[in-house]
């Protein structure tokens, strides 16, 4: 244990040192800038200068200076990395006092933070607290290096924060719910139902199949929700002028659906994917979150008649949620013609979800998932598979997406 402190004390003063040579640099570099900023005040009979507030998560307040006038206006931050105050990756800032504060042993106050990169992409893994234990273990020079880069390039591409955000919008004629991955889960478990909703996920191959596929977009339509799912959506909102709340794809969202139905005591039917590949899911699952009730399994290699006896099966099974993965469209088809049939309270199109949870298909690493690159493993894993998909159909959703709203 005092090993590791040392360590990790020494890191800290080596990060320290890094730092503040880096900054002296840049303060360097933009001394012009300083110098203009302060012109054009001084030509309005103004302060160069103003005094701003700033919380940590961990609730510490801070004040610092920044520009009244010109570019860069919150340049004048890097004196607080000069000063060891601030570091350049840390705890994430916020302009209110935070409701519930977190503790830090090792971090303090970052311009870039874990929890900021998450909250730009909307990723939804890790709970605040979570990925402010994450970056006390992974903090390195490389991984802070990383961090940086990554927050830079999500803030040009994603950052929404003067938009709108409402409740649901259009893109490209497919109706999206823009909500919360706490607000989808109350969708999923807590709302009051008659009979069985369904939600489907939608990602930019959705709409490219939506403008190919009317039948398909109204089957979308007919969804009682439909969650954002990936960067091309979150682009799209963006270019469209929405904040997109929270990216909640399918893979991250099972693990809270799973620790929802532990609490409930209710159980879940998984149906679709090559024969053996749901059980093996399942069997995943089960082992990840013990007294997890899976009500049962089948393949999606099915006829009509097949179908049917699908759904007396899942009927039969007493499960509260039914995942289908057939792939789209034929999986957003199927649950439009059987959710009336369905006594299950809410059956989702979840798509490839079993190929990664049964171990088939190996998900892309952590750091790709958070820039919303995981195309782009999909890509390097299947090229053949996901070629027209990826290759053409990426480039053709944002060239509709540029055409309808730029």
């Amino acid at each position: 244990m005092q090993n590791s402190t040392l360590n990790k004390t020494g890191l800290g003063t080596s990060l320290e040192l890094i730092e503040t040579l880096i900054a002296v640099f840049f303060i360097t570099a933009l001394i012009p800038f300083f110098i203009l900023n302060a012109l054009l005040s001084l030509t309005q009979l103004k302060s160069p200068l103003t005094t701003s507030t700033v919380f940590d998560a961990c609730g510490g307040k801070h004040f610092y200076s920044q520009w009244n006038h010109g570019p860069l206006k919150s340049s004048l931050l890097l004196l607080k990395i000069l000063s060891g105050e601030f570091s350049f990756c840390g705890i994430s800032l916020c302009n209110k006092r935070p409701a519930i504060t977190l503790r830090s042993n090792t971090l303090k106050p970052g311009i870039f933070s874990v929890h900021q990169l998450h909250q730009t992409m909307g990723y939804i893994e890790m709970s605040h607290s979570e990925s402010l234990k994450f970056h006390e273990n992974k903090r390195s020079l490389i991984f802070d290096i990383s961090l940086a880069a990554k927050s830079i390039v999500a803030q040009m591409l994603f950052d929404a924060s003067e938009k709108i955000a409402p409740k649901r919008f259009d893109l490209l004629g497919v109706s999206i719910d823009n909500v919360s991955k706490k607000e989808a889960l109350s969708f999923i478990f807590d709302e009051p139902v008659e009979s069985c909703r369904s939600l489907c996920f939608i990602n930019a191959h959705s709409i490219n199949l939506s403008c190919s596929k009317p039948d398909f977009r109204s089957s979308l339509n007919q969804a009682d929700c439909l969650l954002a799912d990936g960067s091309g959506v979150r682009l799209g909102a963006s270019i469209k002028g929405v904040k997109l709340r929270d990216n909640i794809n399918g893979t991250d969202l099972l693990p809270h659906i799973c620790r929802r139905l532990q609490q409930n005591g209710e159980s879940v039917f998984l149906f679709g994917s090559e024969p053996g590949v749901a059980k093996r899911a399942a069997d995943k699952l089960q082992k990840k979150y013990p007294g997890l009730k899976i009500a049962g399994t089948h393949h999606g290699y099915i006829n009509q008649q097949e179908s049917d006896d699908i759904v007396e099966k899942i009927n039969g099974s007493g499960a509260a949620l039914c995942l289908v993965a057939l792939g789209s469209p034929v999986q957003e088809r199927w649950i439009e013609e059987n959710k009336h049939k369905l006594e299950c309270h809410t059956v989702m199109a979840v798509g490839g979800l079993f190929d990664f949870y049964s171990g088939k298909i190996a998900r892309a690493p952590r750091w790709m998932r958070e820039i919303g690159m995981e195309w782009l493993f999909r890509l390097a894993m299947e090229p053949k598979v996901k070629f027209k998909r990826y290759v053409i159909g990426n480039p053709l959703y944002i060239a509709r997406i540029l055409s309808a709203y730029s």
